[in-house]
C-alpha cells in the first residue's frame, strides 16, 4: 500500500487544534482515510549535505540536546557561522536555520530532513519533528535551483511509477509541499510548482496544500515523516 499525507497546524503553536471531523475539532491526532484506487508517489527535497555524518548523541523527542557529545546549538552554530559568515543567535535563528536543516542519514543513503525551529535556555535545538537518538546526522544547505529541480524529479518519479504499473497516464496530481520550502524559496516558489506542472504534462488536474511535515511511503518501505520535502501523488 502507498501512503500520502501532511501535517496541519501552526508554526507558532504546535498544540493549536487544526483537525476536524463531523464529530470533533482537535489537535494531537490524525485523520486517516483508506481509498480503493491507483496512486503512485514521488518524494524528493534537493537539500545538499555540507557536513556529516555526525551523531545525534542525545535526543529527547523533538529536543536535540547534543551532537557528537557537544551541546547541540553550539555545534550547529559553529557550522552555520562558518558557512554563512553571519553570527547565529536565538534572535536570528529562524532566518539562518531555514536554509540549513538537519538530515537523518538512512541505510540506503536517503536523507530524511528535520527542521530546527529554535533554541532553549539549555542550548538545545528544538525540532519540528521527533528524531531517534543516535541518528546519523547530515547538516544540509538549500540552493533554490536544487530544490526546484528536486520537485521536478519527484513528479517524474511518480509519473514513471504510475505509467509502469497502470499502463496509462495520470489525470490528477496531489502536491504536498512543506511550508518552509515556500518561505525559503519566496518568489521562486511558483517556479517549483511550474516545474511539477511541466513534468506532469498537459491536461492534468493539479491540487494540493502547504504542510507542516509530509507523510509518504511508496509501498516498499516504512511510512516516513519528512520535513522540508515535496511529495507528489499521481492518480
Amino acid at each position: 500500500m502507498t501512503f500520502i499525507g501532511g501535517g496541519t497546524g501552526s508554526l507558532t503553536n504546535i498544540n493549536r487544534p487544526s483537525l476536524f471531523t463531523s464529530d470533533d475539532f482537535f489537535a494531537s491526532g490524525a485523520i486517516i482515510t483508506a481509498i480503493e484506487g491507483s496512486i503512485s508517489i514521488g518524494i524528493n527535497h534537493g537539500w545538499q549535505p555540507i557536513l556529516g555524518p555526525v551523531i545525534a548523541s542525545r535526543v529527547n523527542g523533538r529536543i536535540l540536546e547534543s551532537i557528537n557529545w557537544e551541546p547541540a546549538f553550539k555545534y550547529y552554530k559553529n557550522i552555520v557561522e562558518e558557512d554563512t559568515g553571519i553570527k547565529l543567535s536565538a534572535e536570528n535563528f529562524l532566518e539562518l536555520a531555514e536554509s540549513h536543516p538537519l538530515g537523518m542519514l538512512k541505510y540506503d543513503n536517503e536523507i530524511i530532513l528535520r527542521v530546527p525551529l529554535g533554541v532553549d535556555e539549555k542550548d538545545n535545538l528544538l525540532l519540528g519533528s521527533e528524531m531517534p537518538e543516535n541518528s546519523m546526522l547530515m547538516i544540509t544547505k538549500g540552493y533554490p535551483e536544487k530544490l526546484i529541480e528536486a520537485a521536478g524529479m519527484a513528479a517524474e518519479q511518480a509519473k514513471a511509477a504510475y505509467k509502469n504499473r497502470w499502463k496509462k497516464s495520470p489525470t490528477k496530481v496531489l502536491i504536498i509541499d512543506c511550508i518552509t520550502r515556500s518561505l525559503f524559496l519566496r518568489d521562486r516558489f511558483s517556479d517549483e510548482l511550474k516545474t511539477i506542472e511541466e513534468k506532469t504534462g498537459d491536461g492534468v488536474l493539479l491540487f494540493g496544500f502547504l504542510s507542516l511535515g509530509e507523510v509518504a511511503s511508496t509501498g516498499d518501505k516504512y511510512i516516513e515523516l519528512h520535513n522540508k520535502t515535496v511529495v507528489v501523488g499521481m492518480m
